[in-house]
């Protein structure tokens, strides 16, 4: 497999890669940054996507979004605004990784009721995750499905008042249920792990990705024959400072990628491919807590650099598919448009209102 099929470009473009070739750029993230804005502004997305030469785009679909007032209902509204965005992309020629993820409050005890479509369902409620991915493969005809989002994390696992730790047993059976489920309409889909935040640090609330791993197998994910392993490798508090730099060899995130890769030799999975559906790198200066309150000077310039840097790195690592950016715009309270600065709000190749591109978009369009 050549290096421009294995790193092929993406986006995520829903809510913060063996198989047939994957796509060559792609970029994606965040439901709600595409499925709330006016049309003008999806539109103009995905036509800078197309721009910008990519080829993949992850989509979150919420729970919370389709079902939101109970069992008996869905919300059809909200499920024709993920179409229209998975049709648009489909249009231009797009693969789409579908990323189920979350649940309605109706679906947690009441402690944990607090509107955040993130959070896992409660136990009680678990046969109606499993209806809610049966609808998604129905509805939607995708080859590929990511099941959650850095559930190795409490802001993806539990972000409400009762802050679970991520569980990679009680994760594991929402993936299996999943996938059981999935399969059953989509025969031949990719069903993978959700992209694993590289947690280096550890701790209760933020798990490192190959002890999730090595523990979600643990629980029996091999069991349930999932296609693929999903990983974030973010490298943006290794580079927080310029002068010296680390080889990207001694990161973190590839520290994590190495111990993912052995689990999976180890459980006889290592003929499966690492599909890294989330990276990138801000382009304004921040305050991190990670490095006791260091700021991470970024530029647009060394924000270039370093998606040129680690891309081309990435590219050359054997069982790594995909490079899917988070994101191509800034967020919306972003310089200029407001003030905001932190490791994720100017991580976009395009400014917040659009215009001008950062250094970082021709970049981005140069890579191979």
């Amino acid at each position: 497999m050549s290096t421009s099929e294995r790193t092929r470009r993406g986006f995520e473009s829903t809510h913060k890669r063996t198989a047939s070739p994957p796509p060559r750029h792609q970029t994606s993230r965040s439901p709600l940054r595409l499925l709330t804005p006016a049309e003008a502004d999806l539109n103009t997305a995905i036509k800078q996507m197309v721009a910008s030469g990519a080829t993949v785009h992850r989509l979150t679909v919420y729970w919370a979004h389709v079902q939101p007032k109970g069992p008996g209902e869905w919300n059809e509204d909200a499920w024709n605004r993920y179409h229209e965005i998975y049709d648009k992309l489909k249009a231009c020629g797009f693969q789409v990784i579908l990323n189920p993820m979350g649940s309605p409050d109706w679906a947690r005890i009441t402690q944990r009721q607090n509107g955040n479509p993130r959070a896992f369902p409660s136990d009680k409620w678990l046969g109606y995750w499993n209806l809610f991915a049966r609808e998604l493969a129905t509805r939607f005809d995708a080859d590929s499905f990511e099941i959650w989002n850095e559930e190795n994390s409490i802001e993806f696992w539990d972000p409400t008042p009762s802050q679970h730790a991520p569980s990679a047993t009680a994760w594991t059976n929402l993936f299996c249920r999943a996938a059981s489920e999935i399969r059953s309409v989509r025969k031949t889909a990719q069903v993978g792990v959700g992209g694993l935040a590289v947690n280096s640090q550890g701790g209760k609330n933020k798990i490192p990705a190959g002890l999730f791993l090595q523990r979600a197998y643990v629980a029996g994910l091999k069991r349930c024959t999932d296609s693929f392993v999903g990983f974030h490798p973010y490298m943006i508090n290794a580079y927080c400072i310029n002068g010296p730099n680390p080889p990207m060899q001694e990161t973190d995130a590839m520290a994590q990628f190495r111990r993912i890769r052995y689990w999976m030799g180890k459980y006889k999975q290592g003929a499966l491919d690492v599909w890294n559906t989330e990276w990138g790198f801000p382009s304004r200066t921040f305050v991190t807590s990670l490095k006791k309150h260091t700021s991470c000077r970024y530029t647009p310039q060394r924000q270039a650099a370093m998606i040129r840097r680690e891309f081309n790195y990435l590219a050359q690592l054997s069982h790594l598919r995909f490079a899917v950016y988070f994101n191509i715009r800034d967020d919306g309270d972003a310089y200029p448009c407001g003030t905001r600065a932190t490791g994720f709000s100017t991580i976009g190749m395009l400014p917040c209102n659009w215009t001008p591109a950062k250094p970082s978009f021709a970049v981005w369009r140069s890579l191979p």
